[in-house]
């Protein structure tokens, strides 16, 4: 996925990556519930490993909006487009991850979470799979919203 071109001013750069940064992690940050959870979640330390990568890809950006903060620099347009290219790279690992728990999962509720903070990442026939009426998470209250996602989708 191209993000920047390079008519972008610096600080449109940065606030694309913000942006993209809040984006990823209200899609892909596993939040506990209140609800208890009846499977343990084997996939938290790598799902919290792609969240630091993504933190310090980020870091690596306030660095470089520092040293040119008007990003005329071409040097710093090229290292914008290197960090953003890696920052989806570990978004395209997370859906990646993400579609892994939901198929090897069918028989517990952890692919809920999962579902829910993807779920505008998946096509039409994806999230249709996801939920399936016959995993046992199908009826998880996290899945209200994605189950609503899908009948707009099924009715557009």
């Amino acid at each position: 996925m191209v993000f920047f071109s390079l008519n972008r001013t610096f600080a449109e750069i940065i606030n694309l990556i913000n942006m993209r940064r809040l984006i990823t992690l209200a899609l892909f940050a596993v939040t506990m519930t209140a609800q208890a959870q009846t499977t343990i979640d084997p996939y938290q330390p790598l799902m919290d490993a792609y969240d630091k990568q993504a933190d310090n890809i980020l870091k690596e950006y306030r660095a470089i909006q520092q040293k040119d903060p008007n990003g005329e620099l071409p040097e710093s347009k090229a290292k914008a487009k290197i960090l953003s290219d890696r920052l989806d790279s570990i978004g395209n690992e997370q859906l990646k991850l993400i579609k892994e728990i939901i198929r090897d999962n069918q028989d517990n509720d952890l692919p809920a979470k999962y579902i829910k903070d993807a779920m505008y990442q998946f096509s039409y026939e994806e999230l249709k799979a996801a939920l399936d009426p016959k995993t046992a998470y199908y009826n998880h209250p996290d899945l209200e919203i994605p189950k609503k996602l899908l009948g707009g989708l099924r009715e557009a």
